[in-house]
């Protein structure tokens, strides 16, 4: 896949995301405070959508472009169809809902993101990334709502295990030497 395919793809997994979570906020049976999390949710991803849209402009002159298989991208569809069958369902628990949330945001699809984004300059990339939010914040709203809506003890760790690995990939990052 070429460089374009490649983002075409990214952007279209990141709007089914983005709206497999707008579907959930607007579930008649959802609570006030879980509508404002799912709304959250679907606002933080649209400004990931926004940052990889932006980047269609600039995509000749990435220098780095990544190398992203084919199956990956397969796992990551797979992942995002089965997501979005589950949340058809009306019967949709909270938990089960969380769940999936906690599936889309453990994929590779934020990791795939990043290594995108790092494709281009340092500069080039600060400036795409100026309008996302900071992942792991994005991650921390996810694993708080867990913790305050669900009673499920393998939901919790879930929950914590996805904290600890974008917790552990944001300190490597940080640490990383940057190059101009």
């Amino acid at each position: 896949m070429n460089p374009h395919q490649v983002l075409n793809h990214l952007i279209d997994l990141e709007r089914r995301v983005r709206d497999i979570y707008r579907l959930l906020s607007e579930r008649p049976q959802c609570a006030p405070a879980q509508r404002t999390f799912w709304q959250a949710m679907a606002e933080e991803e649209t400004h990931h959508l926004v940052t990889l849209e932006r980047s269609a402009y600039v995509c000749d002159v990435m220098e780095h472009p990544p190398s992203i298989p084919n199956d990956v991208l397969a796992r990551m569809e797979a992942i995002v169809a089965t997501a979005e069958a589950v949340v058809q369902n009306p019967s949709l628990t909270e938990d089960e809902a969380l769940r999936q949330a906690l599936r889309l945001e453990g994929s590779e699809l934020n990791r795939l993101e990043g290594a995108w984004l790092q494709g281009f300059r340092v500069t080039t990339s600060l400036l795409l990334r100026a309008l996302a939010p900071e992942m792991p914040s994005h991650i921390r709203h996810l694993v708080d709502a867990v913790h305050s809506s669900s009673t499920d003890p393998a939901l919790h760790a879930q929950a914590d295990a996805l904290w600890a690995t974008y917790h552990k990939q944001h300190e490597g990052a940080s640490r990383a030497p940057t190059s101009g």
